[in-house]
């Protein structure tokens, strides 16, 4: 098992996968955020994954402790910060006038 980084369109494609939603109502569900970033990470020596889409909540189910290792190499690797994660939910429009909250 390897950890890799992502390619930009791996990670613009898991970003998206946070999105909910169409319009102006959408919102960012991170549920299982780190273990759909380590199915796209964890890869075997030839750079094939070894956990599909199919894969994650039984991945997320798996030790934390373990899991959030790897998360944390997959996200250095692939430049996802702490920041980067807050500014995906700043983003979330989920407020139903439309309001950002922010003037």
């Amino acid at each position: 098992m390897r950890v890799r980084a992502l390619t930009g369109t791996e990670r613009d494609a898991l970003e998206a996968s946070t999105l909910q939603g169409k319009g102006k109502n959408k919102d960012i569900n991170l549920a299982n955020f780190r273990a759909k970033l380590c199915s796209r990470a964890i890869v075997d020596e030839q750079g094939k994954r070894l956990f599909g889409d199919e894969d994650i909540t039984a991945l997320g189910k798996k030790s934390a402790g373990a899991l959030a290792k790897v998360y944390d190499a997959a996200a250095e690797l692939s430049g996802i910060s702490e920041a980067d994660v807050d500014e995906l939910t700043k983003n979330s429009v989920s407020d139903p006038s439309g309001s950002s909250g922010s003037n």
